[in-house]
């Protein structure tokens, strides 16, 4: 077994343990390789707030509480979870937290469980996760809060191009005073970000042909007839374009620093009739991002109702995230920013005047 050390500030810490050659590993480097630390640093560092490992063989007891057909099953405060049939165990501290899982099952599976919880646990060391994109721009720093598919991805591209600096996508772990650290996973890009920018195909590694036959079967008819045959080669088409890159794929600069300060902190809203900012209070920003979180936590199905369910303390969590997150509004003075639907061009412009009047 070998410990690997990963560590986005000095007191949000994670460590993983498992062989050389398990797939988990491979996983978490893809996406956390630049939080990665020498495990020399360890002791200089608080105690870890989660504790992965990956073991042969894992077997709940007996006398467990069944839920859902066996996929959760709960022994005293021990939680167990099972994915085609390899489990996988979560222990939880007030403060910390413990993830064993055999080695047979799926990597993402292990790691989308310790981001979400890790999410979870991040407001008691004064760092809350926002479901937005980050970068630099001109010299600024920016995050752009968005339900899904308003169009922060497709803008952050865009900006990309333009020698704008990556912090993440999809989620910025944002510090109680006004800090975002940057949170480099892979870009995770659907279909209507490959229209976008049809050039990212090639880097990703798909022909680009696979856009021109998702447009011929979503526009033909939609008779029963037509959807039944179409419906399994559609599904692979879209499988396809669902790709994850990494960030130096699509992003010409780079920053090695490890915070930097929130210069414009905006909440995008879709609208069909009109443009630019609008009031937005705190506290509509708090529940509004307190949607977009819990609607991240679907991605695991009813994972995180059960655990909660065992570990009740993990309600005041999400209490203590949605103050901290109301906190951060308030600190770094959110916008509303209303976007056209379509016009991507516009929102940037409205990046770019926002980059040069401050």
């Amino acid at each position: 077994m070998k410990s690997y050390l990963y560590s986005l500030s000095d007191k949000l810490t994670m460590t993983l343990s498992c062989r050389d050659d398990d797939p988990a590993i491979e996983c978490f480097v893809s996406e956390w390789h630049y939080l990665q630390r020498s495990t020399d640093q360890a002791a200089n560092l608080p105690k870890p707030v989660a504790k992965v490992s990956i073991v042969d063989q894992l077997q709940p007891p007996e006398n467990s509480t069944i839920y859902m057909h066996g996929q959760f099953l709960i022994h005293d405060q021990d939680f167990y979870f099972n994915h085609l049939d390899h489990w996988l165990t979560i222990k939880v501290d007030k403060r910390s937290f413990c993830v064993v899982a055999e080695r047979n099952m799926h990597p993402y599976w292990v790691y989308y469980v310790t981001e979400t919880l890790l999410r979870a646990y991040a407001p008691l060391y004064g760092v809350a996760f926002l479901h937005a994109s980050g970068f630099r721009y001109q010299g600024h720093h920016f995050i752009i809060s968005a339900f899904g598919g308003t169009g922060k991805t497709n803008m952050l591209l865009d900006i990309l191009e333009q020698n704008g600096i990556y912090f993440g996508d999809d989620l910025i772990p944002v510090c109680s005073d006004g800090y975002l650290y940057p949170y480099r996973k892979q870009l995770n890009l659907l279909p209507y970000n490959f229209a976008y920018k049809p050039g990212l195909l090639v880097k990703a590694g798909q022909p680009t042909w696979l856009l021109s036959l998702q447009t011929f079967l979503t526009t033909k008819s939609t008779a029963f007839f037509h959807r039944l045959i179409t419906y399994k080669l559609l599904t692979r088409v879209r499988a396809r374009l669902t790709h994850k890159l990494d960030y130096h794929d699509v992003a010409t600069q780079d920053d090695p620093g490890e915070r930097f300060p929130v210069d414009h902190l905006i909440w995008l809203e879709r609208n069909s009739h009109q443009q630019g900012p609008f009031p937005l209070s705190p506290k509509k920003y708090r529940n509004d991002m307190q949607v977009c979180l819990d609607i991240e936590n679907r991605h695991l199905g009813h994972f995180m109702d059960y655990l909660t369910m065992v570990n009740p303390h993990l309600h005041k969590l999400t209490k203590k995230q949605a103050e901290l997150i109301e906190h951060i509004a308030k600190k770094c003075s959110v916008i509303g920013l209303h976007k056209l639907d379509g016009d991507e061009k516009g929102l940037l412009q409205y990046i770019h005047q926002l980059a040069n009047n401050s």
